[in-house]
């Protein structure tokens, strides 16, 4: 302090007279800082005031060796007291170790705050960091959800669990962060809690276990929830929700409008079905025995049915709160980007081979994946037929694809005993034939035409049976007035061809 004080003196000269005055001032100074930056004592404790500041410094300037009249003032400049003390109480005097590590942080935010009381900033437009921030946030934050959502039993856990997921998911759909890869991820975790997701298990059984587990039922209803409220936003996702909605169709949850396809010829067809029962090949006293061993129903007591009917109409009933066709309805307000994604998820669902199960191993077996394929292409269909009146818009020229997507189920897996799912494909083919073509769009039309010709390359056997949707259907379209928009010769001659092959196979049809 000494040096301190010399220093001080020397390089200063004025106002000290002496550096034993700078020496007394220094120490004046440490004790006016220790006072106005220190708590103690809470809302007792009463800070130093400029004038007991002055009184504690009065008459210091003096020099021992000299002698001073009575007119010549020992204190130090009013001005320069009040300077000192002003800065002193607007910014803390640190020591140089502290200018580093978490005692630094800790009084840079004290500063700060004690600066936001008297001083306003502007840090620009409101909401100009929310994206950064939540890039920050949102990994570690979904995480903890998902931990604390998994792990718990208790209900005030869970709720608040799924309140969390929610206010991130609508925070990433915001139009400040609008961050598909959060909301998919969001998607994507509640997808993985309901269940329904890769699970082969038989379809009665998945009701019965989704029935049971509150904890499924609830990411179930969140995630369409925040399907039908931001489904703009959704990219990957959709593919999960997909999923999901298979799952629950394989499970005869799903409402009644899903489980029932338009046809030309019966109007309504039921596109659920029960599995045919394999040939039995053993009949004797050892087979039968072992069958009633290996069978459930033998086993189960009345108050187990009882139980697990119970537990369908609870699964059942989360599935009516969902409101899952509306998903369809709502599609043509999709924006243009999401609506390809789900088209793309219907069609990609299902597809890939190393999901068979041909010989009882891991997987879907044959049926089940017919069945699911069935279901992906009614609400294809439907949701084209939604957004029939987009086709044209920019950057919607998705038929393509959906041609390539139909050529593959009538000519490739066509080569397959899949009669059910190539029906259900030439019929909504057919659909979209009739809804489409009355549209004056020459495009569209031409892809249209384009896709109708793959009826004739269906297997003969195929096409005999399909007669009578493919005549029903080609009326309709006449009836329609659709035939005033068909102006290509070739068109009208595919049409007549279709008309003719659809007659042969009527005439066959009538004779059987």
């Amino acid at each position: 302090m000494e040096h301190f004080a010399s220093n001080w003196h020397v390089s200063n000269k004025t106002p000290f007279r002496h550096q034993d005055c700078a020496f007394t001032l220094a120490y004046a100074i440490l004790m006016l800082n220790t006072d106005l930056h220190t708590k103690k004592g809470g809302k007792l404790h009463k800070q130093m005031t400029i004038d007991e500041f002055k009184k504690m410094v009065k008459g210091i300037n003096y020099d021992k060796a000299v002698t001073y009249g009575p007119e010549v003032s020992l204190d130090l400049d009013p001005q320069f007291l009040e300077t000192l003390y002003e800065a002193i109480s607007k910014e803390e005097i640190i020591m140089p170790a502290e200018h580093i590590g978490l005692v630094k942080e800790m009084y840079d935010w004290k500063v700060l705050l004690r600066r936001s009381l008297n001083q306003r900033y502007d840090f620009g437009k409101p909401g100009i960091l929310d994206a950064d921030i939540f890039a920050q946030l949102w990994g570690p934050t979904v995480a903890a959800l998902s931990y604390a959502f998994d792990k718990t039993v208790d209900d005030y856990v869970i709720r608040k669990s799924i309140i969390g997921f929610k206010k991130c998911a609508v925070i990433a759909a915001s139009s400040r962060v609008m961050s598909s890869e959060v909301f998919d991820n969001i998607i994507i975790t509640l997808c993985k809690f309901s269940t329904l997701q890769n699970s082969y298990e038989s379809s009665s059984t998945v009701a019965v276990i989704f029935g049971q587990n509150m904890k499924a039922q609830l990411a179930t209803k969140t995630v369409f929830s925040l399907a039908h409220r931001h489904g703009d936003i959704l990219r990957e996702g959709w593919k999960n929700i997909v999923e999901c909605i298979v799952q629950l169709f394989r499970a005869r949850l799903l409402p009644e409008d899903f489980t029932q396809g338009e046809d030309f010829v019966k109007g309504l067809v039921p596109l659920l079905y029960d599995e045919p029962a394999p040939l039995r090949q053993e009949s004797g006293l050892f087979s039968a025995l072992v069958s009633y061993i290996t069978s459930d129903s033998g086993s189960k007591s009345s108050t187990t049915l009882h139980e697990e009917n119970e537990y369908r109409k609870m699964a059942r009933a989360c599935v009516d709160e969902c409101e899952i066709i509306d998903l369809v309805k709502d599609s043509k307000f999709l924006q243009i980007q999401s609506l390809k994604e789900f088209l793309g998820a219907l069609m990609s669902s299902n597809r890939s081979s190393n999901q068979r199960q041909p010989d009882g191993g891991g997987g879907l077996t044959l049926f089940a994946e017919e069945q699911s394929a069935t279901i992906c292409l009614e609400l294809l269909v439907r949701v084209l037929i939604e957004n029939r009146d987009r086709l044209g818009e920019q950057g919607m020229k998705f038929w393509p694809v959906v041609h390539e997507y139909l050529y593959t189920i009538l000519l490739q897996e066509g080569k397959n005993e899949l009669p059910f799912r190539i029906e259900r494909a030439v019929v909504g083919l057919l659909r979209l034939a009739v809804r489409f073509l009355r549209r004056h769009d020459t495009e569209v039309q031409q892809d249209i035409m384009r896709s109708l010709r793959l009826l004739l390359g269906l297997r003969s056997q195929f096409f005999f049976r399909l007669a009578r949707q493919i005549a029903f259907a080609l009326y309709q379209l006449f009836q329609a007035n659709a035939s005033s928009s068909i102006k290509s010769r070739e068109d009208w001659k595919l049409l007549f061809t279709l008309l003719e092959c659809s007659g042969a196979g009527m005439l066959d049809w009538m004779a059987d």
